[in-house]
This record gives structure tokens, C-alpha cells and sequence, in this order.
């Protein structure tokens, strides 16, 4: 995320980290990855209702998810699947190109 940042920070991309499980090691995770961008805490509960996830089912992470400026989810993927870091997938659900 941090190279995509750069590239389309001027256009208005944002990335964000938001740690949804319990008691996360938020200090912890920024001192070893260094990331360019906030990270921070969010509500579990509240965050799988945004993203749609039932209570009881599985989501792979990282969760990789674009909100645009309206607030609706652009592009969301599970770490798991293949093409979860593909830049040109980004670019193309958030309408945005370098």
C-alpha cells in the first residue's frame, strides 16, 4: 500500500489500516512493518457489519478493502485470494490511474 500511496496520493487515495481484532498489538505491528499511512483500531462488530461479513463467518486476513469518497466499498478481497495486491485491479475499482 505504501508504493500505491505514493503513486496516487496526489490524486486523493488514502490508505488506512484499522486492526479489527481483540486487543491488537497496534504499536507493535507499526514497529515492525513501518507502514506510510494511519493505522488505528476499529470496532470488530461494527466493521464486519460494514463489510458484510456474518457473525459466524470466516474472513481471511488481511482484508484488503477501497471505500470511496461516498463511503461505498469499491473493492474488497481476503488475503487469501490471488490477485489481492494486483495494482491494477485497485486502480480500476477506484477509477483511479498513475
Amino acid at each position: 500500500m505504501s508504493g500505491i500511496q505514493k503513486e496516487l496520493g496526489p490524486k486523493g487515495f488514502q490508505p488506512l489500516e484499522a486492526a479489527i481484532n481483540e486487543h491488537p498489538d497496534v504499536p507493535g505491528f507499526v514497529k515492525t512493518f513501518k507502514p506510510s499511512f494511519p493505522v488505528g483500531i476499529a470496532d470488530g462488530v461494527q466493521a464486519r457489519n460494514y463489510l458484510q461479513l456474518g457473525p459466524t463467518e470466516q474472513a481471511f486476513v488481511p482484508l484488503l478493502v477501497m471505500i470511496d469518497r461516498q463511503g461505498n466499498i469499491r473493492y474488497q478481497h481476503t488475503g487469501g485470494e490471488q490477485q489481492y495486491f494486483d495494482d491494477d485491479l485497485i486502480k480500476q475499482a477506484m477509477n483511479l490511474r498513475g
